[in-house]
């Protein structure tokens, strides 16, 4: 059993913004746990008829954690955070929303910033509200030394790689990194942006057959050019102080499910920045069940040391403010 979450609302750069919390049963204000913040990806309120179901329309975060079945599987072990983005999720009825092609909640990302035709305001500093979210943090939980996570799906992931590019305060906060099926632009990639990017350890998950951020190829999505998921995971390699000769033997893990490497598992002392191929899967997280990637993910947390124990930069957002 898990408690409900909390909400922690604020404002961020003149906007209201909130996250949910989601704590431990045996959360007592006081025993330090692991704070793992997640980032959703696209959402629409009639993805998977939840609004039909629920009889409201709803947000992404008051849904997508109990589909990811990360508060099932790790409630118990870590603080779990599920910032919001904004955008209108529509009404939940299908009959007048459609199924995304009106209404949809994403993060406005500096080389993505529209999806179907539906964009985020280039004003619009998501990063800086992450930033903020993990700012806050540790002024109010029992948060283990050195044990902030961060991880993204889809959408998501592609903010987690801009953070790890552009945010010197995110990457200096977090112990680890995962992308789930998102990506980088190639033009961002190697930008401005990225050019002095962060040490993190870093993992991507991706399936080896996803048409939408392929596996062994670049591929425009909506416009933009992306790198493959190998190439995006060689970028960051790269920013982890790696070479090409770095790279570690393919390994085969999770009795078969996926096929890993380690782009840096032959440099000594420098975090590792590793790729695992689900095989066979497609854009998706529920292969072969749901939460599967989610496991994968913790398991690379739990391998995972800080890169240095230092305080963070200033963020660039505005703190998110008590409600």
């Amino acid at each position: 059993m898990h408690s409900s979450a909390c909400t922690k609302s604020g404002t961020v750069s003149g906007q209201g913004r909130y996250a949910h919390i989601y704590l431990p049963a045996s959360y007592d204000g006081a025993t330090q746990f692991p704070v793992w913040v997640h980032l959703h990806g696209v959402f629409w309120a009639t993805m998977g008829d939840i609004g039909q179901l629920v009889g409201k329309a709803v947000n992404g975060t008051d849904v997508i954690p109990k589909w990811d079945k990360t508060v099932q599987l790790f409630g118990d072990r870590a603080i779990i955070v599920y910032p919001q983005s904004l955008g209108d999720p529509g009404t939940g009825n299908e009959a007048s929303d459609g199924q995304g092609e009106k209404y949809r909640q994403f993060w406005s990302i500096p080389f993505w910033r529209c999806s179907a035709g539906i964009c985020r305001p280039k004003k619009l500093d998501d990063a800086g509200f992450i930033e903020a979210v993990i700012a806050d943090l540790p002024k109010r939980l029992p948060m283990a030394p050195g044990k902030m996570l961060l991880s993204g799906v889809s959408a998501g992931g592609m903010m987690v790689e801009t953070l790890l590019c552009q945010s010197p305060a995110v990457a200096a906060s977090i112990t680890a990194a995962v992308d789930m099926l998102g990506g980088i632009a190639s033009d961002y990639a190697a930008g401005p942006a990225c050019s002095s990017s962060s040490a993190v350890p870093f993992l991507k998950l991706q399936g080896t057959d996803d048409p939408s951020i392929a596996y062994n190829r670049q591929i425009l999505v909506d416009g933009v050019n992306f790198l493959s998921a190998i190439e995006a995971t060689q970028q960051r390699a790269k920013h982890n102080g790696c070479s090409a000769k770095d790279a570690g033997p393919q390994t085969i893990e999770a009795d078969g499910k996926i096929e890993c490497t380690d782009y840096c598992g032959k440099a000594a002392g420098k975090p590792a920045a590793k790729i695992c191929g689900m095989i066979g899967v497609v854009h998706t997280t529920d292969f072969p069940h749901p939460g599967f990637v989610f496991e994968q993910a913790w398991r690379f947390f739990q391998q995972a040391k800080p890169v240095v124990a230092a305080k963070p930069a200033a963020a660039r957002g505005v703190p998110a403010q008590k409600s």
